[in-house]
């Protein structure tokens, strides 16, 4: 199995070449943390002499966010590159997958929106479906200041059973009876303070407050109505 030792050696490399960069365990994580965590990975595989690797992209002002992002996907070396541990220049190999490919992608993600329009590395259904799964769907609508929306999603959520397959419970009960009411009442410092409660905990859960700045989220800038 991969160790973590391996995993910290390859990862300090990385670290020591982008100053942008902050390490905590077996992820990696593009600096600043401005409500959008972007994370590069090692997974210890069963297989001792073949690691995977992964980015992922997610927003941390969700109940229950991981250090995963939404959806972790896999990434692969420059075909005929050394993948194994055991190979000669294969840490060259994954720094130059990750600096020319990995990096640029995730340090375009600067804003909320910019998690619907990732481009350059191929994604899977789950990232995308992620992306729409209704309890996260409605906390962005709700950031956004897309209170239309979000109530529509409230009322979806609403019209099926809170043990529905669609989510989880716990998902659900955050969405519907924390963040629903205030949806509803249309109270956009209310949905300002909770969302930005829900980012700070993440932070203090993950140990990221070195690289945290609390912004304010995009409803915050608009018009009353």
């Amino acid at each position: 199995m991969t160790t973590k030792k391996q995993i910290k050696w390859l990862l300090d490399q990385l670290l020591a070449r982008n100053d942008d960069l902050f390490g905590i365990g077996p992820y990696v994580i593009v600096r600043p943390l401005r409500h959008v965590i972007k994370t590069i990975s090692i997974d210890r595989t069963s297989t001792a002499d073949c690691p995977n690797f992964f980015w992922s992209i997610g927003h941390a002002f969700r109940p229950f966010t991981s250090l995963q992002g939404i959806c972790v996907e896999q990434f692969y070396l420059s075909h005929g590159a050394p993948r194994r541990w055991s190979e000669s220049g294969m840490a060259d190999a994954f720094i130059e997958t990750v600096e020319q490919r990995i990096l640029p992608m995730l340090r375009n993600v600067e804003t909320i929106p910019d998690m619907f329009c990732v481009e350059g590395e191929p994604r899977s259904f789950e990232y995308d479906a992620a992306l729409f799964h209704i309890p996260y769907l409605m906390l962005v609508q709700a950031a956004l200041g897309q209170f239309d929306d979000a109530k529509a999603s409230l009322d979806e959520m609403k019209a099926s059973p809170r043990t529905s397959m669609r989510w989880r419970e716990r998902e659900y009960n955050y969405a519907v009876d924390n963040l629903g009411p205030l949806v509803l009442a249309g109270d956009r410092a209310g949905i300002a303070r909770l969302l930005r409660q829900w980012e700070s905990e993440f932070v203090a859960w993950s140990g990221l407050e070195a690289i945290y700045e609390q912004t304010h989220f995009p409803l915050e800038f608009m018009s009353p109505v």
